[in-house]
């Protein structure tokens, strides 16, 4: 309750210095309301006179005028401007009435409530901008009668709703006046408004409707509210309906005195923000709504609901989740809560891939992705074969041993192509941190899930293939030793309760198809070793290298100027470049391919400087790169790690790779040598995309399929056929 009115108009009130000036008083004295921006030439004493029964009619958007109410009124709208200006010049009478929806420009009939206040205009004042204010002394109510819509404005045929004696008990009468009183002096005290003034204008206004008018004018009501007093002619049942408003008003002021208090006992003086968190935690408390009425925890407790958590897992997502209300949202222990929830939710502890596990199809799926290595598939498919008839057998973890680039990854890939399941790859690879496998505590800053897990987490499903690569190279420390961390991961006996750090939760792995990959196995612990069976891989022989050399061999120019890299089928290159006698200009880092290539008098050949890599025997380095800088070629050719449409050419030394990249930003073609099996590989250093390429000669293994996914994106594949080379 407010004692002044906060309701919009026709357009927007304006709050004047003078309406400011009287607000701590919350009173509404007619005889005393000044407007100091009004025309005083304007001025008109208020004198009723006889009302007709048509007057112009002012659509009034939000806001309901009652009896004996003075409000000013920002009038905008054309129609309306010229209605307000039709009541000046004729009698100053004129039809206030409420649109039922405020959003319409140009209201009818049915767009006005049936019952408005007849008022009279006290002053106007013509704005700057077109605008008319007016003030304005509600008089009658009235009923809309009849609509004139064909004029300029609207005019209305009204019937005139006098206000009827009240018909109730005189105790019955004082009773609800003065419980009408109480109420506001109530509200007035717990909004911290001086009552004396007000109360004084209460107490000497003794008739019920006058009263409820009175306070109903200065009642913050909705539209819908405003009107079902306003049509409420019977002075009693309007009083009993502003009692029904009034304790209402009271309850919430009430509410929100206990709030504030609630929240002022925990607040901490030096933050505001933290006075306001609070006021909506005490808000949540009386709604009884409870943590969950944050926007945030309703999301976060969804998503853990949506996710079918184990019933162990849920009591502690749930203790989080509690822990997670009392917090400062922006306190550093939240932070790390609700990232904690977040993974519990996203994890896959439920959804699971179906096998599509058909031994035709496998042996389909690993011919068209490999070509050979028939024992070797013959033997995964025995393996998957024991899968499918007995799907909850706990047979040991393959593991395919092999040189670098044999195809060990991409066999694991076709065997989650054959299943029908989601594929993940963890380089093990310099790993010597056992929380890199089983997570990191929750108390360390930046805590996070193990490999495993993140892996589980990408892949979505309880039932991805994982493939640890080059797990002979996990190293141990300090920090512990990753490879007995891998025991519980691999041992079916144990994964199906493994424990993460982080999670602090059994997550089950039961379900994984774990492959491993190693170089070589003497480096692979005892008690790991006894959970694999090996499977060996053949390397490439000297045949592929011999044949993709001579192929590029052919492709070379008498009188281009090439760069090459150091590597085994580069050197192939440079001794089939000899024997073809063509004179070349050759840039190189490898001492090698100079000493081969310089028997030819004819070539021009240019080493560059750096420091040695004892591994290879190629020069690295800045001034490597350095001296590759003055240089430009027709054609660069790399002999390279590993290279995929997806990450594009890579090589595991860095150095090397930064001297690699600095070789094909001399050459005007760019031309990689590799086998097959180096088209799954994926290194450490990334040289360059895959769409910078522009050649790449590979053996006879490359798939249809494969050679057509690279000429997709503009690279050439050339294929040197098997039989040329048998």
């Amino acid at each position: 309750m407010t004692f002044d009115s906060d309701n919009d108009n026709d357009e927007k009130k304006e709050e004047t210095p003078a309406r400011r000036r009287r607000r701590p008083a919350r009173r509404r004295v007619p005889a005393q309301i000044q407007d100091e921006q009004m025309d005083a030439s304007e001025d008109v004493t208020p004198e009723l006179q006889e009302i007709p029964s048509t007057m112009p009619l002012l659509p009034l958007r939000d806001v309901g005028v009652f009896n004996y109410m003075i409000v000013p009124l920002f009038v905008g709208r054309e129609q309306s401007v010229q209605a307000v200006e039709a009541a000046a010049t004729h009698g100053r009478h004129i039809f206030l009435c409420a649109q039922k929806d405020g959003q319409v420009d140009n209201p009818k009939a049915d767009d006005l409530y049936p019952v408005g206040s007849v008022a009279l205009i006290l002053r106007l004042l013509k704005m700057p901008d077109g605008r008319i204010k007016a003030l304005v002394q509600g008089v009658s109510r009235a009923r809309l009668v009849d609509l004139n819509e064909s004029g300029p404005y609207l005019s209305a045929n009204v019937e005139l709703m006098p206000e009827p004696e009240a018909v109730a008990p005189e105790s019955e009468q004082e009773a609800l006046i003065s419980f009408a009183r109480e109420q506001c002096e109530r509200i007035l005290s717990l909004r911290g408004i001086p009552t004396g003034d007000i109360m004084g204008v209460l107490s000497n206004v003794n008739e019920p409707g006058r009263l409820s008018d009175l306070i109903a004018a200065n009642l913050r009501l909705k539209m819908e509210e405003a009107q079902e007093i306003l049509q409420c002619i019977d002075p009693m049942d309007r009083l009993r309906l502003i009692i029904t408003h009034l304790v209402h008003e009271s309850e919430v002021a009430t509410m929100q005195i206990k709030i504030q208090t609630s929240a002022r006992e925990g607040m901490d003086k030096a933050q505001k923000e933290y006075y306001l968190r609070e006021q909506l935690k005490a808000i949540r408390k009386e709604l009884g709504d409870g943590p969950d009425a944050d926007e945030e925890l309703e999301d976060i407790t969804k998503a853990i609901e949506k996710a079918g958590l184990p019933a162990d897992v849920r009591k502690e997502a749930d203790k989080q989740l509690k822990r997670l209300a009392t917090m400062h949202g922006d306190s550093a222990e939240a932070s790390v809560v609700r990232t904690y929830l977040d993974w519990l939710a996203e994890l896959p502890w439920k959804k699971m891939s179906k096998d599509q596990l058909d031994i035709v199809k496998a042996k389909d799926v690993l011919d068209e992705d490999h070509y050979g290595l028939t024992k070797i598939k013959d033997r995964i498919l025995e393996y998957l074969s024991v899968r499918k008839l007995n799907p909850d057998s706990k047979g040991p973890i393959l593991c395919f041993a092999g040189p670098p680039g044999v195809g060990k990854t991409s066999l694991g890939r076709s065997i989650a192509r054959a299943l029908g399941r989601k594929f993940q790859r963890i380089s093990l690879g310099g790993m010597r941190d056992e929380a890199e496998i089983r997570g990191h505590r929750r108390t360390y800053i930046g805590a996070m899930p193990g490999r495993i897990i993140q892996a589980m987490k990408q892949a979505g499903t309880r039932n991805p293939v994982i493939i640890l690569d080059e797990i002979d190279k996990l190293g141990n420390d300090f920090r512990g030793d990753p490879s007995s961390a891998l025991l519980e991961a691999l041992d079916p006996e144990q994964n199906f309760n493994f424990s993460d750090h982080y999670l602090n939760v059994p997550f089950d792995l039961s379900k994984v198809l774990f492959i491993c990959t190693a170089n070589h196995l003497e480096n692979i612990p005892g008690p790991l070793r006894d959970r694999l069976e090996i499977i060996s891989l053949p390397g490439y022989t000297q045949q592929e290298k011999l044949a993709i050399a001579q192929a590029a061999a052919e492709y070379i120019n008498d009188g281009d100027a090439i760069a090459m890299n150091n590597g085994s089928t580069t050197l192939s290159l440079a001794r089939y470049l000899l024997k073809s006698g063509k004179m070349l200009t050759v840039v190189t880092n490898s001492p090698d391919i100079a000493l081969i290539l310089s028997d030819n008098e004819s070539n021009q050949i240019y080493l560059t400087s750096g420091y040695l890599r004892k591994h290879n025997k190629s020069l690295v380095g800045s001034t490597c790169r350095e001296c590759l800088e003055d240089f430009r070629v027709d054609k660069t050719i790399l002999s390279i790690d590993g290279i995929s449409i997806e990450d594009g050419v890579t090589e595991y030394n860095t150095e090397e790779a930064a001297v690699l990249r600095k070789m094909l930003e001399i050459g005007h073609s760019k031309i990689i040598l590799c086998e097959f099996n180096k088209f799954s590989e994926v290194a450490f250093n990334k040289v360059c995309s895959a769409e910078q390429v522009d050649y790449v000669f590979t053996d006879w293994n490359m798939p249809a399929k494969e050679i057509k996914a690279w000429n997709d994106i503009g690279v050439k594949v050339l294929v040197s056929p098997q039989e040329k080379y048998a």
